[in-house]
């Protein structure tokens, strides 16, 4: 019995030493840098100590780009069959921040490891660009709406010093106009406005802007109530209200409707004592009718 029993795991030791033993190793060569309009990819190559089939995934990783579509690769490798296979992520484009890459070969089986190598996407970064519409040279008062004829001050705002900067004014007739931001300009014309701005320097990527605004005739005026007045008026309506239950000659429905009904409740008032005077005839004649006949 013990003899069986140390045979038996003899016989387990013979399946998985191999399995212990075996190292598989993955090696990737990528270009340290990708430029703009080139293609992002890597070759790699597997090796393993013993013949055995594996199980990985290809892949690259970069913070700010889509992650790519994972499928699984089944291969058989060995030290003298190695995989050797190069991967394809996409090319590189004007949307592209700046980054740290990484190319990923990730061992799923027969057990797991992973084997990375970091390369760079070298674009320009975004720049950091706002146009401010201002009422004052200071730019303490922003707005987006102006009266006509007032000065329009524009300035801008940026983590890019001295900017190359083309803008063009929008009119609401259809016309357009060259400015300077920064600048200033005496609008004319009311409606609304579009400004389109394109800002470029070395080392960023182009910007693009389009700011809108209004211009308008004069404020809008806003009528406030005098509460002085307010309640000078009503205490004066208080004072000819006398709430008597008559309607005198300087009461009305208005200033004292307690005893002064409308004219549209007058009017139903009367609607309905004709509908019961009618409604009392007929009862009348009904029953008028009926004797008669009996």
């Amino acid at each position: 019995m013990v003899k069986k029993f140390y045979f038996i795991i003899a016989l387990f030791l013979l399946e998985i030493l191999p399995l212990i033993s075996a190292e598989i190793s993955a090696e990737i060569l990528v270009k340290p840098s990708f430029k703009l309009g080139e293609e992002i990819y890597f070759e790699y190559t597997i090796t393993s100590d013993t013949a055995q089939e594996i199980v990985y995934t290809e892949s690259v990783f970069c913070p700010e780009a889509p992650l790519p579509l994972l499928h699984l690769v089944a291969a058989n490798v060995s030290s003298s069959l190695p995989i050797q296979r190069n991967y394809t992520y996409m090319q590189v484009s004007e949307e592209m921040q700046p980054q740290i890459c990484a190319a990923i070969i990730k061992i799923i089986s027969p057990s797991e490891n992973i084997f990375e190598k970091n390369f760079t996407i070298d674009t320009f970064p975004e720049m950091s660009f706002n146009i401010l519409l201002c009422k004052d040279l200071s730019c303490q008062n922003k707005s987006k709406i102006f009266m006509k004829n007032e000065n329009i001050y524009f300035f801008f705002a940026s983590d890019a010093s001295t900017p190359s900067i083309k803008a063009t004014l929008n009119y609401p007739d259809g016309t357009t106009k060259s400015i300077n931001v920064p600048g200033s300009i005496i609008i004319e014309q009311t409606g609304a406005y579009s400004l389109a701005v394109t800002v470029s320097k070395e080392g960023y990527k182009t910007a693009l802007l389009n700011e809108q605004f209004a211009v308008i005739e004069q404020p809008a005026e806003i009528k406030i109530v005098n509460p002085v007045v307010a309640d000078a008026n009503q205490f004066i309506a208080e004072e000819i209200c006398n709430s008597d239950g008559k309607c005198s000659e300087q009461e009305n429905s208005k200033n004292c409707p307690k005893d002064c009904k409308s004219d549209e409740v007058k009017h139903i008032i009367l609607l309905i004592l004709i509908g019961i005077i009618i409604f009392a005839l007929i009862v009348i004649i009904i029953f008028i009718s009926k004797r008669r006949a009996s």
